[in-house]
C-alpha cells in the first residue's frame, strides 16, 4: 500500500487482516470497493462487515462505496445495507435539512436516495413516515407539476413504487389518498397507460391487480417496474401450477397455514451469491456448525428442507452442499414457486421443490442424511408429532437442524399478540394496517419500540410476526423434555462466536456447550440471545 495506495487487492487484504486482529477498519473495505468497483467480493465483504453499524458522519467515500453496491443490482445482496445507508443519509447536509420539508421533492432526486429506495427497506418508523409523506406529496403534485416536472416525478415515483412493493404495501394511506388512487385506477383501467400514471399507481398497489395489466406498454423507462410487478407475478402463477404434490394437505391447522402463505408468501428475498457463500464456508472451516455437518459433504448426501417457504434456505443449502440431492417441501405453492424461480435464476440444479404436509411425510418412502426445519414446527398443530415424523425420516447417522420460537425472547411479541386478539384485530391486510395505525395508543411507546424490528416494516413479515394462524413458543426446559421423549441428542446451537464465548466464560465446565440446563440459565440472564429463534442440531440417540 505504501507503493500503491489504490491497490485493491492489498486494500482488501489489509481490511481482512485488521478485522481478524480485532481492530477492524471499514474504510479499507470502502477503498477496495472504490478502487475495483467491478469486484463483487469486496462489496460483499463491505456489506458483511458494516451491516450492524451506523455511519457517524457524512463522508463522500462512504456514499460512493454504497452507490457502487446499489448499482450491482441482483448480483450483490444489498438488503443488509439499510441501516448503514439510512444512518449515512441522515448525515448528508441536503437530506438532513430537507427531511422536515417533504414538499421540497427536488432535494431527493439523487441516485444515492433513489437507488436506496429501489433496493432497500429501512427498519425505522421515522423513515417509513417520511417515505409515506413523500409519496403523498408526489401524488398530489401529479399533473400540476408544481414541485417536479413530469420526468422528475416519474423517476421519484418509480423508486417509491419499488420501495412500497418490497414492503408488500404496508405504508399507511389517508382517506383522501384512497379516493385519488381509486380515481387513478379507474382511469388506467379505462385506457390511460401513460408512464407517470402507471408508476404513480404502483406506489400504492401492485400492478398485477389491474384488469388490463397484460397490455401495458413496457417502455424502457418503466420496463423494470412492469417486470417486477406484472411479469414476475405471472411467472409465479405459471410455476405454481406446475409444482407436484407429494402428499395431501391436512384439514384444520395445516390448511389454515397454507392459506396464509398463499396470500402472504414470506420472505420475498431478492439476491444472494452462491460463490460468496461457498468461499465463506471454506474460509470459516465449518465454524458455522463446529464441523457437525462435515461428514455430509459428499455427492450422495440427501437433504430435506422441511418447510422451505420461498426457498431462501434451500438455495443457501444448495450453495453450501453443491453435491447434495435436496428436496424442498412446503404447504404453499406460491411460496414454492418463488423459491423454484429463484433457484432457476441462480442456476441451482440440485433442488427439487414439492408441495407436502410434514405430518404426512411418512408416506413418501424416502430417507435423508440431513433434515433442516427452520421456523416451521412451531406452526404445526402438534409440533412434537411433526418433529417425530421428521426424525423417523433420518438415515442412520443422519442429523437434523431445528428452529423453534423462544417464549423468553418473544415475551413482548406475545404481549402484543394478546392485545391484538383482545381488540378483535385479524390477519387481513386492512386489519393489520389499522392495528399499526393505532399501535401507539394500544401498545404504548415502550412496547411499540420493542416490536419495531425488520419484520415490522413488511406486511407479509408483519403477518408472520404478530398474526400467524398457528404458533407455539418454548423455553429450553420444554425443548430438553421434547428431545428426551423423542430420544434425540442435542448437538449444539448455531450462534455467533461472541455468544458462545460469553457462555463458555459463565460455564467453563461445559466444554461441548451442550448442557441445556446451563443454556436456560444463560438465556434467563440474557433474554435476547434467541430473539431470532432457537436454532440447533440434534440426532437420534445412539446414531453413529
Amino acid at each position: 500500500l505504501a507503493k500503491d495506495p489504490e491497490d485493491a487487492e492489498a486494500l482488501g487484504m489489509m481490511a481482512e487482516a485488521l478485522f481478524f486482529q480485532g481492530r477492524p477498519d471499514i474504510r479499507y473495505y470502502m477503498r477496495a470497493v472504490c478502487a475495483a468497483p467491478d469486484n463483487l467480493a469486496y462489496k460483499e465483504k463491505f456489506i458483511q462487515r458494516c451491516w450492524l453499524q451506523k455511519a457517524q458522519s457524512f463522508d463522500p467515500m462512504t456514499g460512493e462505496t454504497i452507490l457502487h453496491c446499489l448499482r450491482s443490482g441482483q448480483n450483490v445482496n444489498c438488503s443488509k445495507l439499510y441501516r448503514f445507508w439510512h444512518s449515512h443519509l441522515m448525515q448528508m447536509p441536503e437530506f438532513k435539512d430537507g427531511l422536515g420539508q417533504v414538499t421540497n421533492l427536488r432535494l431527493f432526486l439523487t441516485p444515492y436516495f433513489l437507488l436506496g429506495l429501489h433496493h432497500l427497506v429501512v427498519a425505522n418508523a421515522d423513515f417509513e413516515r417520511f417515505v409515506t409523506g413523500l409519496r403523498k406529496n408526489l401524488l398530489y403534485d401529479m399533473g400540476s407539476w408544481k414541485f417536479l416536472n413530469a420526468a422528475e416525478s416519474l423517476e421519484m415515483s418509480k423508486a417509491i413504487a419499488f420501495y412500497a412493493f418490497h414492503t408488500d404495501y404496508i405504508l399507511d394511506t389517508a382517506p383522501e389518498e384512497d379516493k385519488k388512487i381509486s380515481v387513478l385506477r379507474e382511469r388506467i383501467e379505462a385506457g390511460d397507460t401513460s408512464e407517470n400514471s402507471i408508476s404513480m399507481l404502483a406506489c400504492y398497489m401492485p400492478l398485477y391487480k389491474l384488469s388490463n395489466a397484460g397490455v401495458f406498454p413496457a417502455t424502457p423507462a418503466i420496463q423494470p417496474l412492469i417486470e417486477t410487478q406484472i411479469h414476475s407475478y405471472e411467472s409465479l402463477k405459471k410455476t405454481a401450477s406446475t409444482i407436484e404434490a407429494l402428499t395431501p394437505i391436512s384439514e384444520g391447522v395445516s390448511s389454515e397455514v397454507q392459506k396464509q402463505y398463499e396470500e402472504f408468501p414470506y420472505p420475498r428475498w431478492r439476491s444472494f451469491s452462491a460463490e460468496s457463500l461457498s468461499k465463506g464456508w471454506k474460509e470459516s472451516a465449518g465454524a458455522w456448525d463446529n464441523g457437525i455437518t462435515d461428514h455430509l459433504r459428499q455427492k450422495e448426501t440427501k437433504i430435506l428442507i422441511a418447510g422451505c417457504g420461498t426457498g431462501q434456505e434451500a438455495c443457501l443449502t444448495s450453495a453450501l452442499f453443491p453435491e447434495a440431492e435436496i428436496l424442498a417441501i412446503d404447504l404453499s405453492r406460491t411460496s414454492l414457486a418463488y423459491g423454484m424461480n429463484k433457484a432457476c435464476e441462480y442456476g441451482l440444479k440440485n433442488i427439487t421443490f414439492r408441495q407436502a404436509d410434514i405430518l404426512k411425510l411418512d408416506s413418501i418412502g424416502q430417507r435423508f442424511d440431513y433434515i433442516t426445519t427452520s421456523g416451521v414446527l412451531h406452526h404445526l398443530e402438534n409440533p412434537e408429532q411433526g418433529w417425530k415424523v421428521l426424525r423417523d425420516l433420518l438415515e442412520p447417522g443422519g442429523i437434523m437442524m431445528v428452529s423453534l420460537y423462544s417464549k423468553i425472547a418473544r415475551k413482548f411479541i406475545m404481549e402484543v399478540q394478546d392485545i391484538a386478539r383482545q381488540k378483535g384485530f385479524t390477519g387481513s391486510a386492512e386489519s393489520m394496517r389499522e392495528f399499526r395505525r393505532l399501535s401507539s395508543e394500544l401498545l404504548g411507546k415502550d412496547l411499540l419500540a420493542k416490536v419495531q424490528y425488520v419484520d415490522y416494516f413488511n406486511l407479509n413479515m408483519y403477518r408472520d410476526l404478530l398474526f400467524h394462524a398457528q404458533e407455539h413458543n418454548y423455553d429450553l426446559t420444554d425443548i430438553a423434555a421434547m428431545l428426551d421423549r423423542l430420544k434425540m441428542t442435542f448437538l449444539g446451537f448455531n450462534l455467533p462466536t461472541q455468544v458462545k464465548s460469553q457462555y463458555a466464560k459463565q460455564f467453563p465446565d461445559d466444554g461441548s456447550r451442550t448442557n441445556l440446563k446451563n443454556w436456560h440459565e444463560f438465556e434467563l440472564k440474557n433474554p435476547a440471545t434467541f430473539q431470532a429463534m432457537y436454532q440447533f442440531w440434534c440426532k437420534p440417540d445412539n446414531s453413529k
